[in-house]
């Protein structure tokens, strides 16, 4: 549309300047250039709408979004394989997140027994004198943050463990709901059949 429009503006601006022309030149050699002119503007203006019209007509015929790789897959068959598929990833991503919750569980019981050998062997070094009361306490110091840091992670995996047993328990709640519903449309539909 815009094209055609700029076409327009480029055809009534070749008349305007044609005009002044006409005045030095012979009115028949003017009028021909601009019927010319005129003429190879309105094809141009055609072929640009048609080739738009043909752009839209293959834009519907590809489908939206899911639609456009259906393959040979209709209707139902092409919902049933969709869902399938989004399971399929939900369980992925559901394994993914149970093997971090366990990675990170599994690193926090090997750092609270490299603290506490930490603070065994502090303790130990200073029962034998080998460091001085300024070291430590600021070993003790040091140790206790990372005590707290450890508490923190924990915390952290407590409530992601939490979080996901919540999302399951809803995953669940929700398939349930959708056997109940499917079972009642079926049961409605014997119905129907038998009347």
């Amino acid at each position: 549309m815009k094209v055609l429009i700029l076409n327009l503006a480029l055809v009534v601006g070749l008349a305007l300047v044609a005009q002044p022309m006409q005045a030095q030149q012979g009115k028949g050699k003017e009028k021909a250039k601009k019927e010319k002119v005129e003429k190879q503007a309105k094809e141009k203006a055609e072929q640009e709408l048609k080739e738009e019209k043909e752009e839209k007509e293959e834009k519907l015929q590809k489908g939206n979004a899911y639609g456009k790789d259906k393959g040979d897959l209709k209707g139902k068959e092409f919902g049933q394989q969709r869902a399938a598929e989004a399971r399929a990833k939900q369980e992925q991503k559901q394994k993914e997140l149970d093997s971090s919750i366990e990675h990170g569980k599994a690193k926090v019981k090997e750092a609270d027994e490299k603290i506490k050998r930490s603070e065994e062997k502090l303790e130990k070094a200073k029962e034998e004198g080998s460091i001085s009361e300024e070291d430590y306490k600021k070993g003790k110091k040091q140790l206790e943050m990372a005590e707290e840091e450890m508490k923190k992670v924990k915390e952290q995996l407590e409530r992601a463990s939490e979080e996901r047993e919540r999302a399951m328990e809803e995953v669940e709640k929700r398939r349930e709901e959708a056997e109940q519903y499917k079972e009642e449309v079926l049961r409605k539909q014997e119905e129907l059949e038998k009347k």
